[in-house]
C-alpha cells in the first residue's frame, strides 16, 4: 500500500491498514478480502453506480455540513460552495 490511499496488493498479515485522506483505519483480513472480491466480481457498470452513490454521498454530507456551519447561505450558494470544495478551488 502507499500513502495516498490506493491499495497495490492486499496485505499478508492478519490485519490490513488502510490510509484513506490522512486516517489509519484497522480493518481484519479476511473482511478486507471479502470485499476485494465483492469489487472484482462487479461489472463496470456496478461500479460506475457504486462510485455515483458514494459522490452523490459525500455531495450531501459536504452540503450539510456547509448548512451548518453557515445557516445565513441561500440552497443556491450552499451548492456553490460543495462545487468549489469539489474542484479545490479557493475563491
Amino acid at each position: 500500500m502507499e500513502s495516498s490511499g490506493r491499495l497495490l496488493a492486499p496485505p499478508s498479515s492478519t490485519i490490513a491498514r488502510i490510509t484513506v485522506v490522512g486516517q489509519v483505519s484497522a480493518v481484519p483480513k479476511t473482511v478486507l478480502d471479502k470485499q476485494l472480491e465483492r469489487l472484482r466480481a462487479m461489472t463496470a457498470e456496478e461500479k460506475i453506480r457504486a462510485s455515483e452513490s458514494l459522490r452523490a454521498a459525500a455531495w450531501a454530507m459536504k452540503a450539510a455540513w456547509i448548512r451548518k456551519q453557515n445557516p445565513d447561505l441561500s440552497e443556491s450558494e450552499v451548492q456553490d460552495a460543495v462545487r468549489r470544495w469539489i474542484s479545490g478551488s479557493t475563491a
